[in-house]
């Protein structure tokens, strides 16, 4: 039998020990109540049939006063006694409704009574008529005299058994007053058990309340530790999509006081993205997924955003909830296994061009070295022979250079790698872009990120080909600026090397930056397109990542970031 059986078992027994208490008590108070009214009605009863027979001893007196002196006022006495008397009678009748034996006496005694006012009545019809007394007179007073003895035997009889009921009535009275103590034991037993049930049942659902409770807390605490600690960022809104609540990561990610209460479209950088969302929002009540760049205090980031309507007890929308994920380094993941796909077709692309071309192109050097060896008696011939052999060999050296670049931007050769400070490589790096720094006027701004010195595993001199690849760009990209500014910092930030180089150059279009580092893609009249592949290359292979940001008329900056030792 479990606990909640146990309890409905006493509790039912209780609650019927309730109701009988409660019947015992009803019943006493009644008895109680009704004994007390039949006592106050014999004590009633006994000063009325007391107070009736003075009053028919005052009106004998009366009507004797009248027979003597024959003043009108012992007249007047005695009928007022007389009527006096008859009330008393009707009053006394109606006390004794109920008791037989008492309602045949009284109404005996009423006759009697009546009788004895008939004889006092015609005695004082006598006197008026015949001031002497006569023989008529004497029975007549004879007579109303034996009346009153019967009047007199009756009220002792009626008082006699009225006394008799009292004591009845006093003695019931006393045993319900001898049951009072046990009512209030019972009372009490019922109390005591009342309140252990009490005690059981408050106990068991406290514990119950407690355990719930606790429950309740460490639930709380678990998604609140998860609402924290949680990498992606989560947040609650209105209807009007202020942001009430962020978690840490949204407010890192945001950049933005966890006190302070902001729009979501403030975080929007397109308006019109925001309008989307909502609009999805509120078409299908979900929005999974949801690709945006939003406003942080460095730069826009990419995030993916899922969102849910929040509503109440009559499901109306009340609020959102929604996770915002950090997509940049995804995005950055994506782009890197597509450039990686992009350098591995150019490889192949690459070995096929080496093989393909480089045996022709030796012939064409083989050849071009004969004809030059080749004597020509005639001059004008030899000088055109020498031209012609001339543009061989340069474009033959050009071909090869260019499959070399080709092959290095694709495929780069193994590193032989040493732990090396990462301003010696930007400084060698400076020095061989010297010249064109000076013949183009261009201002050189050399501040440092940090005093602690940048020491990388690297390989210096293909560092040297990546960073002067950007270098010479940079510096192509302000040529013809009259207040042209290379900007290059170099320090240590959050365990990594950090390389800035930035100009001040006309900028580069969003849709430019996506295909920067693509093999063959170049916006130079003469370009290869490989510079840049070859320095994301080598870059890569030294476990870096570089970055673009860049505004158009306001200059690009490239960002490397390299492990430290």
């Amino acid at each position: 039998m479990n606990r909640r059986r146990i309890y409905r078992i006493v509790f039912l027994v209780v609650a019927l020990l309730a109701i009988v208490y409660a019947a015992l008590i009803y019943n006493n108070v009644f008895d109680y109540r009704s004994n007390l009214g039949l006592i106050r009605q014999s004590n009633s009863f006994l000063m009325d049939l007391e107070g009736l027979y003075s009053n028919l001893r005052e009106a004998e007196s009366a009507h004797r006063g009248y027979q003597l002196t024959l003043v009108p006022s012992f007249l007047t006495d005695f009928q007022k006694l007389r009527d006096d008397a008859f009330v008393r009678l009707n009053h006394l009748d109606s006390l004794t409704e109920n008791e037989v034996e008492q309602q045949f006496l009284i109404d005996t005694l009423r006759a009697q009574v009546f009788r004895k006012y008939n004889i006092i009545s015609e005695i004082l019809k006598t006197a008026e008529e015949d001031t002497d007394f006569g023989r008529y007179e004497l029975n007549l007073l004879k007579f109303e005299k034996d009346n009153m003895n019967v009047i007199r035997r009756l009220i002792d009889e009626i008082e006699k058994n009225e006394n008799q009921l009292l004591l009845q009535r006093l003695e019931r009275q006393q045993q319900t007053d001898r049951n009072v103590p046990l009512l209030m034991l019972i009372a009490v037993s019922v109390a005591i058990l009342i309140l252990i049930v009490s005690y059981l049942v408050t106990s068991n659902t406290l514990g119950k309340l407690v355990s719930a409770q606790k429950v309740l807390k460490e639930s709380e605490e678990k998604y609140r530790s998860l609402f924290k600690r949680s990498i992606d960022g989560i947040l609650l809104m209105n209807c009007h999509f202020d942001i009430v609540e962020m978690n840490p990561s949204l407010v890192a990610l945001l950049g933005v006081d966890s006190d302070r209460r902001i729009n979501l479209r403030e975080v929007f950088i397109d308006e019109g993205s925001f309008d989307m969302f909502k609009d999805e929002l509120a078409k299908v009540e979900m929005v999974a997924h949801f690709e945006s760049k939003l406003n942080t205090t460095a730069d826009a980031v990419t995030v993916s955003m899922s969102c849910l309507p929040v509503k109440d007890a009559e499901d109306q929308v009340v609020g959102y909830q929604g996770i915002i994920r950090d997509m940049t380094f995804l995005k950055k993941a994506e782009q890197k296994l597509v450039q990686s796909e992009k350098l591995a077709m150019t490889g192949l692309l690459a070995r096929t061009i080496a093989h393909e071309v480089r045996n022709p192109l030796n012939n064409i050097q083989m050849a071009n070295e004969q004809l030059m060896s080749t004597k020509v008696t005639d001059s004008d011939y030899q000088d055109t022979l020498k031209f012609c052999t001339e543009i061989f060999e340069s474009n033959s050296i050009r071909i090869n250079n260019i499959i070399k670049e080709l092959l290095l931007s694709s495929r780069p050769k193994k590193s032989s790698t040493a732990k090396i400070s990462i301003e010696t490589i930007l400084n060698e790096s400076l020095a061989q872009i010297e010249d064109r720094i000076k013949l183009t006027q261009i201002k050189l701004n050399r501040p440092l990120l940090s005093k602690q010195s940048a020491i990388v595993n690297a390989d210096k001199e293909q560092m040297k080909i990546a960073l002067t690849n950007i270098l010479i760009n940079a510096v192509e990209a302000m040529e013809g600026k009259e207040d042209g500014m290379l900007t290059v910092l170099s320090g240590c930030e959050n365990d990594s090397a950090t390389i800035v180089i930035g100009d001040n150059g006309p900028g580069i279009s969003s849709e430019i930056i996506l295909k920067l580092f693509d093999p063959f893609y170049s916006t130079k009249n003469h370009g290869t397109g490989l510079g840049l592949t070859s320095t994301k290359s080598i870059i890569n292979s030294h476990n870096g990542e570089i970055e673009v940001f860049s505004k158009i008329g306001e200059g690009t900056r490239f960002i490397i970031t390299i492990p430290l030792v």
